[in-house]
């Protein structure tokens, strides 16, 4: 296989891989910009559980729902807290601790508000984006090589620097517009 050979695949394989995290952020970042053009519906359900009576600690109670624990409030034989997941679903959960009573109230969210949240998160999305900034500067690197390399194809390559060029602009001026 050909030094050119092996460079085609790894630039195939890195825009592929970069496409989805790339299209999910572009549209997060439109969707922050231009909030007004989007809805954001919220769908919640309450339902009543039956717990072990007599804990005390939100943080044994909290692993029900497998997220970051938040807003914990204490009043006498009530525990009221709530439950954020990593994408965007709140559970707010009230449990009676002499009874074990729990209701559970969860809201989730659209996609796009989901994107919106990801896109401005930190823990794995930011490991995410940094790979995604590696797999560009590969783009870059072996687009280059294959651009001078493969003369066949040039006219593809100036048709799609062309598009981003006009993309680009679009996005910077509908954004410094609206």
């Amino acid at each position: 296989m050909s030094m050119y050979q092996k460079l085609r695949g790894l630039h195939l394989a890195t825009a592929l891989f970069s496409l989805v995290f790339l299209l999910a952020y572009g549209i997060s970042a439109v969707e922050l910009a231009h909030r007004k053009w989007f809805t954001h519906p919220e769908q919640s359900t309450v339902q009543t559980r039956k717990l072990a009576p007599g804990i005390t600690d939100a943080r044994v109670l909290v692993r029900e729902w497998r997220g970051e624990l938040e807003s914990i409030e204490n009043s006498p034989g009530v525990l009221k807290f709530r439950v954020t997941t990593s994408l965007g679903t709140k559970h707010e959960v009230a449990y009676s601790i002499t009874t074990g009573e729990t209701t559970v109230k969860t809201t989730t969210i659209s996609f796009l508000t989901t994107l919106a949240w990801i896109h401005v998160s930190h823990g794995i999305w930011a490991f995410a984006a940094a790979l995604v900034s590696l797999a560009l500067l590969t783009l870059g690197a072996t687009g280059i090589y294959l651009w001078f390399h493969n003369h066949n194809e040039r006219w593809i390559g100036g048709v799609l620097v062309a598009a981003e060029v006009v993309i680009t602009a679009a996005l910077i001026i509908s954004m410094r517009g609206g």
